[in-house]
C-alpha cells in the first residue's frame, strides 16, 4: 500500500515533494502476485471522508494494481494520459539569439546531445555541455570520441560549445563550474536537463547506494544547479525524462522514480518562479541512440510491440515543444507501445 498525501493528484495540480506512483507500478509489473494500491489524498480530505473507508473499498477491488486519487471533497479518479492535440498548442514568446548561454547536462552523447544541438543550431545559442567524462585534450585529434565527435558536429556547424567534466550530483563542483562558464561566456540563460542513470535491475535486488546512485543526477543533479545559477536570470529549463516515469517498467522501479519526481520538483520550481518557461518531455525509448539503444532495451522492447522513437521524429517534437506551450507542463512523447497500460 502506498498512499500519499498531497493535491489528489500526485502533486500534478499542487506540487508535492515526492511521489512513489512510478515506483510501485514497477513493483507491480515485476511482482504480479501482490496486491498493490497507490493511492492520493488531498490534505484536506479527512474533513469530507474517511480515509480508512475508502483504504477498506480499494482493497476490496479485485485487481492487483490500483492507482487511485481522491480530491478534498473525497471524489475518485483514476488518471489517465489524454491525446494531445499540437493545433492547439500556444507559441512562446521566448526569443533566443548568440548571447543566450544554455547550460546541458548529459548532452554529450545521446538523446540530450541530439536535441541540444539541433536547439543551438536553430537559435545559434552558445552551448555548455556538462558530463561525467573525463574531459578531453586536444578533442579534434579524437573523432572517434562520442565527446570529440559532439564538440567537433558544433564547431563545423559555426557554433560555440564547451564539455566540462562534472558530477552533478556534487553541490561544489556544480557550483564552480557554472560560476566558471559564466565568468567565460555569460549569464546562463537556459538548462536542458538530460543526465541519468539506469542500471536495470530488479527492485528486491537494489541496495540504498544503487537506489541513490540512480535517483542523484536527476533530482540532486536539478537542486544543485538551481541553488548555483539565480532563477530570474533564466528563461527556460526543459528535462528529458522518460515515460518510465509515467507508466513504470520491470527492472526500472529507481529509475522511474527520479523520473516521476524530477517532473515534481520542477513544478515546484514554476510554482515559485513563474517567470521560467519549463516543460518536461517523457521520452519512451528512441531507435539508434540513447540509454534504451546503448543497453538493446529497444530490441527487448520491440518484440513486446514497442516500437522505438526515430531520431528525427525525436528531435522535431523536442523543438516543438520547445517553441509552443503543451496542455501540461510534461508530455509523453511515444511510438506504438504495444499492450503497455497509459495510466498517467
Amino acid at each position: 500500500m502506498f498512499i500519499q498525501i498531497d493535491d489528489g493528484q500526485f502533486g500534478q495540480k499542487l506540487p508535492s515533494r515526492i511521489s512513489a506512483k512510478a515506483f510501485a507500478q514497477s513493483l507491480a509489473q515485476e511482482r504480479p502476485d501482490l496486491i498493490i494500491r497507490v493511492l492520493s489524498f488531498h490534505h484536506g480530505m479527512n474533513e469530507h471522508r474517511s480515509a480508512i473507508d475508502i483504504l477498506s473499498q480499494e482493497l476490496l477491488l479485485p485487481q492487483k494494481l490500483v492507482v487511485a486519487g481522491y480530491n478534498q471533497v473525497g471524489e475518485r479518479f483514476v488518471p489517465e494520459l489524454q491525446l494531445d492535440k499540437t493545433a492547439n498548442y500556444v507559441k512562446r514568446t521566448t526569443t533566443w539569439d548568440s548571447t543566450d548561454v544554455i547550460l546541458v547536462t548529459g548532452g554529450a552523447k545521446g538523446i540530450t546531445a541530439e536535441c541540444a544541438f539541433h536547439f543551438a543550431k536553430k537559435h545559434r545559442v552558445k552551448v555548455v555541455l556538462l558530463g561525467s567524462s573525463a574531459a578531453l585534450q586536444g578533442s579534434e585529434n579524437q573523432p572517434q570520441n562520442p565527446i570529440s565527435a559532439t564538440l567537433n558536429r558544433y564547431r563545423e556547424a559555426g557554433l560555440t560549445a564547451q564539455y566540462v567534466s562534472c558530477d552533478i550530483t556534487d553541490a561544489g563542483q556544480v557550483a564552480a563550474t557554472i560560476k566558471q562558464a559564466q565568468e567565460t561566456f555569460g549569464p546562463i540563460t537556459g538548462i536542458i536537463h538530460g543526465a541519468g542513470i539506469n542500471h536495470p535491475k530488479l527492485l528486491q535486488s537494489v541496495e540504498l547506494h544503487g537506489a541513490l546512485r540512480e535517483v542523484g543526477p536527476k533530482a540532486q543533479g536539478l537542486l544543485n544547479m538551481i541553488s548555483a545559477i539565480d532563477p530570474k536570470q533564466l528563461k527556460m529549463v526543459i528535462a528529458l525524462t522518460s515515460v518510465i516515469g509515467v507508466v513504470g517498467m520491470p527492472g526500472n522501479g529507481w529509475y522511474g522514480f527520479a523520473n516521476e519526481n524530477l517532473d515534481l520538483l520542477l513544478r515546484r520550481l514554476r510554482n515559485q518562479h513563474g517567470h521560467l518557461w519549463i516543460q518536461t518531455l517523457a521520452y519512451s525509448v528512441w531507435s539508434e541512440i540513447g540509454m534504451g539503444a546503448r543497453l538493446g532495451s529497444d530490441k527487448a522492447l520491440e518484440e513486446r510491440g514497442i516500437t522505438a522513437i526515430p531520431p528525427n521524429e525525436g528531435v522535431a517534437r523536442f523543438l516543438m515543444l520547445s517553441e509552443y506551450e503543451g496542455r501540461d507542463q510534461q508530455t509523453v512523447i511515444t511510438s506504438r507501445l504495444g499492450s503497455v497500460k497509459l495510466s498517467a
